[in-house]
């Protein structure tokens, strides 16, 4: 299909398919209407999916790794379209990504999941402010991960593993040295980069 035979294709799912707002999103992500989705890359691709998912103005957006594997430019381009959604309709958006530093950029509210379970969960500011990212040092490599009360997240092997510490340093300074460990490279401000 070209791009404008699929936006026909999938205006004819939603009858509150707005064709001025999709013809605005066409002009602003720069596609060519007339040109076969098999041959865009993988950008345009991404910019087709998402002008197909704004053009209806749905009331909730989830959105799965909408930038992976994208080029910086594009997922500039990508994000703001979000960010404008956002601010400009008050819509709400469901965004999962590993791109952190994204999240943080668009996020009201955050929840982190590991293996299946929220792990922590709040206002982007709040979570990002009361949570330390650090790195635990062992003389010894571990076998299994450290169990560390106050951690919501640990990742790593051996004798350095990354952890996410709900709480202050004195207490995770206490918790690290509890179990053998030293602390090191603690970030309070870059919870995000775990």
């Amino acid at each position: 299909m070209r791009v404008d035979e699929f936006m026909r294709y999938t205006q004819a799912f939603y009858p509150k398919w707005d064709e001025q707002y999709a013809e605005l999103l066409l002009e602003q992500f720069q596609l060519d209407p007339t040109q076969k989705i098999t041959t865009q890359s993988q950008g345009q691709q991404a910019k087709t999916g998402l002008l197909v998912a704004l053009a209806y103005r749905p009331e909730l957006l989830i959105l799965d790794e909408p930038s992976s594997g994208l080029d910086p430019v594009v997922r500039r381009d990508i994000l703001e379209a979000i960010i404008r959604v956002v601010a400009e309709e008050g819509r709400t958006v469901l965004f999962s990504s590993h791109l952190l530093d994204e999240v943080e950029r668009v996020a009201d509210q955050v929840a982190m999941l590991q293996q299946g379970r929220v792990a922590l969960h709040g206002r982007t500011e709040d979570v990002r402010h009361s949570h330390i990212s650090a790195v635990l040092s062992f003389a010894e490599p571990q076998a299994v991960a450290p169990v560390l009360a106050g951690a919501h997240a640990v990742a790593g092997n051996g004798a350095q593993w990354r952890i996410l510490f709900g709480g202050s340093r004195a207490d995770l300074a206490s918790a690290a040295a509890s179990i053998g460990a030293r602390v090191s490279g603690e970030q309070r401000q870059a919870w995000m980069r775990f």
